[in-house]
């Protein structure tokens, strides 16, 4: 009796062992040595994340059978020139960042379902159209290399990942690949007035579909951010209609080891009364009342693949309007170029080079009020290079990541 209850216990452990498939840690460290030059004030130093962004996470699957697998994922960014936590939800559809020092789970933090229908995640994650800005670019979106699409915010449009959310990824479908998410602000009901109501401020929704077949790959993505309600008319200053969308198209085609890059990005405010345009040093660009405040910018670039050795090369153009022509629309240009050098499949060496131009002021132009080259995506560093309007700046990386 006793050898029959033992062999039903170890035959019951060996079930649940079987169903638990996998739980892994993984991560990425990235530093390097960076240099950041601007027409007002110069800074360099010790910075992270510069080729791929340094992080720390544990995923695990089960195994539910008949192909349905349930998967959790948690991942938190890490500023490993310090040891610090960092990119906590700031410009998210919820709030404001988490103070750095802690550890959080703030780049992903999901539980979920899949199988032949697809997959469902429920909580913290990437929204559709970052997909997009970090695929379709030469040099990726960090350090130096970055595409100047990256390095603006236009009044906090919810650009990277949502808080409360879930999303639906297509299965397998030929070359289509695609994903729909929404995310909720959790506001009450009775929140606000009449006259500006906030019940479903930081409710988001966005999606993503791609096409891929050979050496070709496209792809569409929008996301929409509710901000206050108005029900007056006209809009007024104190009750602005603050819908904060961004939509982007991208692409790639493969010639042998040469990859093209093209992608294209529209940000939008809607409504925007006294509001400026946000991230780096932008400041003073605002609209008249009803008007939208838009950030349109392109990304161009290559990249060629020769055994241990890679090279990048990118060009990306911004222009800020305000739809009124209220002072002035800032633009500026931006040429990179980055060298990679893979020691292994998990250890690369790289150096980056970029160059910015801003080629007119903000409408409330001061020393400060261009955008600079390496600003912002060079994180890590104690203080931020400036550089003035009509002015140029350059910044360098020089790195090491490894993954694990």
């Amino acid at each position: 009796m006793k050898q029959f209850a033992v062999t039903a216990v170890a035959l019951t452990a060996a079930g649940f062992a079987h169903a638990q498939s996998s739980v892994a840690i993984y991560g990425v460290v990235d530093n390097s040595y960076s240099v950041n030059t601007g027409s007002v004030a110069d800074v360099s130093g010790l910075a992270w994340g510069n080729l791929s962004a340094s992080r720390l996470g544990v995923r695990g699957v089960e195994d539910l059978g008949d192909g349905l697998k349930a998967h959790f994922n948690f991942e938190a960014g890490i500023g490993t020139e310090s040891g610090a936590g960092v990119d906590g939800p700031s410009l998210d559809n919820v709030g404001p960042a988490v103070g750095a020092g802690g550890l959080t789970f703030a780049r992903r933090a999901t539980v979920g379902l899949s199988g032949s229908l697809g997959e469902v995640r429920f909580g913290r994650d990437f929204v559709p159209a970052f997909y997009n800005e970090a695929q379709f670019a030469p040099l990726g979106r960090n350090g130096a290399g970055s595409s100047i699409i990256t390095q603006v915010n236009v009044v906090g449009v919810t650009r990277s990942r949502t808080s409360n959310g879930i999303k639906y990824l297509l299965p397998k479908l030929g070359g289509w690949y695609g994903e729909a998410m929404l995310a909720f602000g959790e506001q009450p009901s009775n929140a606000g007035t009449p006259e500006g109501s906030t019940n479903d401020s930081g409710d988001y929704l966005g999606a993503r579909l791609g096409y891929a077949a050979g050496p070709f790959d496209i792809a569409a993505a929008f996301g929409k951010t509710r901000g206050t309600r108005s029900v007056a008319s006209p809009v007024t200053a104190a009750s602005a209609d603050n819908d904060r969308m961004v939509h982007n198209l991208g692409a790639t085609y493969a010639i042998g080891p040469v990859k093209l890059f093209g992608l294209y990005s529209l940000q939008t405010q809607e409504n925007t009364v006294g509001s400026a345009a946000s991230g780096l040093n932008l400041a003073g660009l605002v609209a008249s009342a009803g008007n939208d405040l838009e950030a349109k910018a392109l990304s161009l670039g290559a990249t060629w693949q020769s055994g241990r050795h890679e090279y990048k090369i990118g060009y990306s153009t911004l222009k800020l309007e305000n739809g009124q022509g209220v002072g002035t629309a800032p633009a500026a240009d931006k040429w990179a170029v980055g060298y990679q050098y893979n020691l292994s499949r998990r250890t690369a060496l790289y150096a980056t080079y970029a160059t910015l131009k801003n080629k007119d002021a903000t409408q409330a132009a001061g020393p400060n009020a261009g955008l600079t080259a390496g600003a912002n995506r060079q994180r890590g560093l104690a203080g931020t290079a400036l550089t003035g309007p009509l002015a140029s700046s350059t910044a360098v990386d020089l790195g090491i990541r490894h993954s694990f």
